[in-house]
C-alpha cells in the first residue's frame, strides 16, 4: 500500500511537515538520485561526472526555480528545511528525468535508455463517467520505496491529491476544481535553463480551470522536453513540449494514446535521435494501446481502464505496457505506479507496481 500523508496551512507549513515527516527517505533519495545521474551519465553516455560537477550545473538552475512560482518556490524551500537537504539536493530529487535529459545536452552526448511511461485518454463522447485519464508511471524500480500519496489543504487555492515520491512536488493527480494531470517523459535537444517538470505541474495543478491550466504549462519556461495530459469533466488536452515549445491538443472523437516519442509534425524535428531499441519500445506500447482502445465495443470506465494497463504482453526487446520487470532483466526501469484519474468524480485509483499485480486504493475529494 501507497502511504498516503494531509498537509494544511500555508505553502512554507505544508513543505516544512513533509520535509520533517519524511526526512531520512528524502536524503536517502536524494543520494540515490544523484548515484543514478552519475551511472546514467556514465553508463549510457561513457562520461564520468562528479558529485560537485552535477551539483554545480544543478545550482545553476535554483535561480529560475525561484523566480518561477513564489507559492511553489516557499513549499519547496519548507521541505528542503524540514528535510535538512540542499536545494542542489532536492531538485536531485525532484526533477531527475529532466536533470538527466538537460545534462546530456549539457555534456553533448547521446542516450540509450529513456523508461516506458503508457498514457491514454478517453474523451467524455466514449465514456460513462466523463472524461478518463490513465497511465503507467515507469521509473527505476527503487523509486517504489519512495512513493506517497499527499492531500494538500492550502489556506488559499484548490486542495489537492496527487501520487508523488517522498520530498516531490506533485507528479499525478488532481485538484477540487476537478483538473486533473499525468505526463509522459519526452526527450527534445533544445534544452535550456527552465523549470523542471514537477514545477510546472504544481503551478497546474493549482489552477482553478482546465483553460488556466493548460495556459500555465504553455507559458512555463521549462528545462526540458516533456508531455503533459490535462482533463476536467468533459474536455480533455494533450501538451507535447520542447523546453522552447508546445503543442496543444484537443482530443475529441477518439482515445488518445502517448508514450515517449513525439506525435506532432511541428515538434518531430526537435526530438533527440531515438536509438532503434528505444524507438521500438516507445511505438511498440503506442501501437499495442491504440489498438486496445480503438477495439472497444462499449463505452469505456474506470474498471475498463485498469484492465488496459494491465497488459503486459512484451515484445522480445523487453517493452511492455505493464512492465513489471523488478529484477531488472530488460531494463533499470519498470512500471513502479499506475493511475486512472476520473475528473468528474475527483477520484484517483492508483496502485504501487504495474496494474497486473498492485495493490488498487482509491482517493477522492
Amino acid at each position: 500500500m501507497i502511504p498516503q500523508i494531509i498537509l494544511s496551512g500555508t505553502s512554507r507549513a505544508m513543505g516544512l511537515v513533509f520535509g520533517e515527516v519524511f526526512r531520512e527517505k528524502i536524503q536517502e533519495l536524494a543520494q540515490s538520485r544523484l548515484v543514478r545521474l552519475q551511472q546514467y551519465i556514465k553508463e549510457y553516455c561513457q562520461v564520468s561526472m562528479s558529485d560537485k560537477e552535477i551539483i554545480n550545473h544543478v545550482a545553476e538552475l535554483i535561480p529560475v526555480h525561484q523566480a518561477y512560482d513564489k507559492d511553489i518556490w516557499d513549499e519547496f524551500c519548507g521541505i528542503a528545511e524540514g528535510a535538512n537537504i540542499s536545494y542542489e539536493m532536492l531538485i536531485i530529487l525532484m526533477g531527475y528525468t529532466d536533470l538527466r535529459d538537460y545534462l546530456i545536452q549539457e555534456i553533448n552526448a547521446e542516450t540509450t535508455d529513456i523508461g516506458g511511461c503508457t498514457a491514454f485518454i478517453i474523451p467524455n463522447n466514449l465514456s460513462k463517467q466523463g472524461v478518463l485519464c490513465a497511465q503507467t508511471w515507469d521509473m527505476t524500480t527503487e523509486v517504489m520505496d519512495y512513493l506517497v500519496i499527499v492531500h494538500r489543504k492550502p489556506n488559499r487555492g484548490p486542495e489537492t491529491i496527487y501520487l508523488t515520491t517522498m520530498g516531490s512536488l506533485g507528479l499525478i493527480g488532481f485538484n477540487s476544481s476537478g483538473i486533473v494531470i499525468g505526463n509522459t517523459n519526452l526527450m527534445a535537444n533544445d534544452n535550456r535553463l527552465g523549470v523542471h517538470y514537477l514545477f510546472t505541474i504544481s503551478r497546474a495543478l493549482s489552477a482553478a480551470s482546465l483553460d488556466a491550466a493548460v495556459g500555465s504549462i504553455i507559458n512555463t519556461s521549462r528545462l526540458a522536453g516533456h508531455n503533459f495530459f490535462l482533463a476536467d469533466a468533459t474536455t480533455s488536452v494533450n501538451i507535447e513540449t520542447t523546453s522552447r515549445f508546445s503543442y496543444c491538443s484537443l482530443l475529441e472523437g477518439h482515445p488518445y494514446v502517448q508514450t515517449n516519442h513525439y506525435l506532432s509534425d511541428s515538434l518531430r524535428s526537435l526530438e533527440r535521435r531515438l536509438p532503434k531499441n528505444i524507438y521500438i519500445n516507445t511505438h511498440y506500447r503506442y501501437e499495442r494501446m491504440m489498438n486496445y482502445l480503438t477495439n472497444a465495443t462499449k463505452k469505456w470506465d474506470a474498471n475498463f481502464c485498469w484492465q488496459a494497463l494491465t497488459d503486459d504482453q512484451r515484445h522480445e526487446l523487453g517493452a511492455a505496457i505493464c512492465n513489471e520487470d523488478y529484477e531488472g532483466k530488460y531494463s533499470d526501469f519498470s512500471t513502479v505506479a499506475t493511475v486512472v484519474l476520473i475528473p468528474k468524480e475527483k477520484t484517483m485509483w492508483v496502485c504501487a507496481k504495474g496494474a497486473k499485480s498492485g495493490q488498487l486504493q482509491k482517493f477522492s475529494l
